[in-house]
């Protein structure tokens, strides 16, 4: 069985690919009656988890770094680990936090846009 692929096979199906989102204006289609408490509550909750998440891996951090005694291979792995965890909440939970405060309009840019989807998916 030999399948050739020409170039009319995929001449629809390309256009759908290259089209950009980020330039489209979804704020006409989206009514802007949500609920106040909703945008607090949600803007409480991710504030909430961002302050644990910065504070509890700084601290891990910390502790490897002013005990001595904490300077274990194991240690030095879970350290890795909340660097890396460190590194992910400041650069992207606050994406979260920002989209439910301006909602319904994307207000970041085409760049965060990209970078966020990237970066939950395949992070």
């Amino acid at each position: 069985m030999n399948i050739q692929f020409t170039e009319e096979n995929f001449e629809g199906k390309v256009n759908d690919f290259e089209q950009n989102f980020t330039q489209f204006d979804f704020s006409k289609n989206v009514p802007i009656d949500s609920l106040w408490w909703e945008v607090c509550l949600k803007t409480f909750f991710y504030t909430i988890i961002l302050l644990v998440a910065l504070t509890g891996n700084l601290l891990v951090i910390m502790t490897l770094i002013v005990d001595r005694s904490m300077r274990t291979p194991v240690n030095f792995f879970i350290a890795n680990l909340a660097a890396a965890d460190l590194v992910l909440s400041a650069g992207f939970m606050w994406i979260p936090l920002s989209n439910s405060i301006t909602r319904p309009s994307y207000s970041l840019g085409t760049l965060l846009c990209k970078l966020e989807s990237f970066a939950q998916s395949k992070l």
